[in-house]
């Protein structure tokens, strides 16, 4: 991982499998909530799975769908049939391939200026 690709409140994983909460991001690593320094070689990011979209606030359509309704935004993720990887179509014809759950927190936010509120 590196600096251009997290955010503040971004979550991530640390080698031991912790889930860390990005407080500051720096050119070498970043801190967490508890200003704690992690260099980027030893944290990782949360694959995206039905649990992480579930603690994120989507919820199930079907087997393959996760919608998200927050402040009359409609946010909608798809599982790949082929692939198992989930993707979030935005415009007709073109979609956003989502394998982690800080890729998920940025383009929410790229889309919605609002932060994805996990639990």
């Amino acid at each position: 991982m590196n600096a251009t690709e997290l955010r503040i409140g971004n979550l991530i994983s640390y080698f031991n499998n912790d889930v860390l909460k990005v407080s500051a991001v720096f050119e070498n690593g970043i801190h967490d909530e508890h200003y704690n320094g992690y260099d980027y070689n030893d944290i990782h990011p949360i694959l995206l799975t039905d649990e992480w979209l579930s603690k994120c606030g989507f919820a199930k359509e079907d087997e393959n769908n996760f919608i998200l309704h927050q402040n009359n935004i409609y946010f909608r993720v798809h599982r790949n049939l082929i692939t198992g990887e989930f993707m979030c179509k935005l415009v007709a014809n073109y979609s956003f391939l989502i394998k982690s759950v800080h890729k998920l927190q940025n383009l929410y936010f790229s889309i919605t200026n609002r932060e994805l509120t996990v639990a």
